[in-house]
């Protein structure tokens, strides 16, 4: 069963890394059934390790918040760079899958809105390093580094495809034009 030592102990190592650190399969039902514990127990010690706990894993800065915030970068790195992220609980996976279709979907509808008329664009993913070149529209693009997503226009995006520096990013349901 979950302690006030245990409690402290991961608050303290959340806290001061940047990355999450592992929650045990079933952590929330060990927080409920030490909240249930404790309620039950009525010394004056116990009401004192009891809202110690729920600050620490509720107040601002704390375990829930410092973990929101984490998986909130991770999800923008993600979509981003396609950095994978560490292991997180399966409710934290949810909400990690959501922002990450929110960001992707915010992407899409943002570079929609920024496309010249008449110029189509694809957003790619740099597989490999690419020094800065002119491209077919004699525009000078890059440098550009490993894991770089860009937005280019659709012929220079094809020639760094075919020539396998770069793969094409699909965002949301639709690829992005």
């Amino acid at each position: 069963m979950l302690t006030y030592e245990a409690v402290r102990k991961f608050f303290r190592e959340e806290a001061n890394t940047s990355l999450l650190q592992p929650l045990p399969d079933k952590f929330f039902e060990e927080i409920r059934a030490y909240f249930t514990a404790k309620a039950k127990m009525d010394t004056r010690d116990d009401r004192w390790e009891l809202q110690s706990v729920k600050n620490d894993l509720l107040d601002r800065g704390g375990i829930f918040q410092t973990r929101e915030k984490k998986i909130i970068r991770r999800a923008l790195d993600f979509v981003n760079a396609g950095t994978e992220p560490e292991t997180m609980h399966e409710l934290e996976r949810e909400l990690f899958d959501k922002i990450v279709a929110i960001v992707r979907e915010f992407q899409e509808r943002r570079s929609t809105l920024l496309k010249e008329p008449g110029e189509e664009k694809k957003v790619v993913a740099m597989l490999d390093s690419v020094p800065a070149f002119v491209g077919l529209d004699t525009k000078t693009y890059g440098p550009f580094a490993k894991s770089d997503v860009v937005t280019l226009p659709a012929e220079n995006a094809k020639f760094l495809v075919d020539k396998g520096l770069a793969e094409e990013m699909k965002l949301g349901n639709k690829q992005t034009v």
